[in-house]
């Protein structure tokens, strides 16, 4: 880092703290950005239903609060609540313990894993369904959540690493590790639908802009 001429960094978190603690001299702030394929805004064919694309390898699955969201589906499904998810990504070493998980959750007939999709199958997925939910415990950026805004999804996130660069106000947030906090907000996302409604229209508006 230190040797470099030019540093970039796709947060503002990292560009202080490594500026700071390396003395660099030359170090912007460059974040990712979308293709226009992911700034289509919500379909007109929409179904209230969750959504989540990780790669599963089994720290990666962790990472991103997968676990926690599984249990959240858990404490809603006891609820009497009908909720569908929809798990997608790449497979990996934590595949077997994704599933495995959801089968002594006893929630498969509650979740859908797809495993490894096109582009054009996620950027539909993004768009037909109502919330994308990523409760990560940390994110460097989070471009999938990016991506669910772009596509007109209401998101459901944690305030960690520069999530709330990426998704603002428009947003609801939880605690990572909670699934009871988790549930709550993905029933107030079920329900309310002014709430839902108007995050994502201001969640495209953020991204789009």
């Amino acid at each position: 880092t230190t040797l470099c001429t030019l540093n970039l960094f796709v947060n503002q978190i990292e560009l202080e703290s490594c500026s700071k603690y390396f003395k660099l001299n030359n170090a912007h702030y460059f974040p990712h950005v979308l293709q226009d394929e992911y700034l289509l805004g919500p379909s007109t064919d929409r179904k209230i239903a969750l959504f989540n694309i990780s790669w599963c390898s089994k720290k990666n699955l962790i990472r991103k609060g997968i676990p926690e969201l599984l249990e959240a589906i858990k404490l809603i499904k006891d609820e009497g609540i009908d909720i569908k998810l929809t798990l997608a990504g790449l497979k990996g070493d934590g595949t077997e313990f994704l599933l495995k998980k959801m089968d002594q959750l006893k929630i498969t007939s509650e979740t859908n894993y797809l495993g490894m999709i096109s582009r054009d199958e996620k950027i539909n997925l993004l768009r037909t369904n109502e919330i994308y939910v990523q409760p990560s415990h940390y994110e460097g950026f989070g471009v999938a959540i990016a991506e669910a805004m772009g596509c007109g999804a209401c998101v459901i996130v944690c305030d960690v690493g520069a999530v709330r660069e990426v998704v603002g106000n428009c947003g609801i947030y939880v605690i990572p590790g909670s699934p009871e906090e988790l549930a709550n907000a993905i029933k107030k996302a079920l329900f309310d639908n002014n709430l839902r409604q108007d995050l994502q229209k201001n969640a495209y508006q953020r991204i789009y802009d």
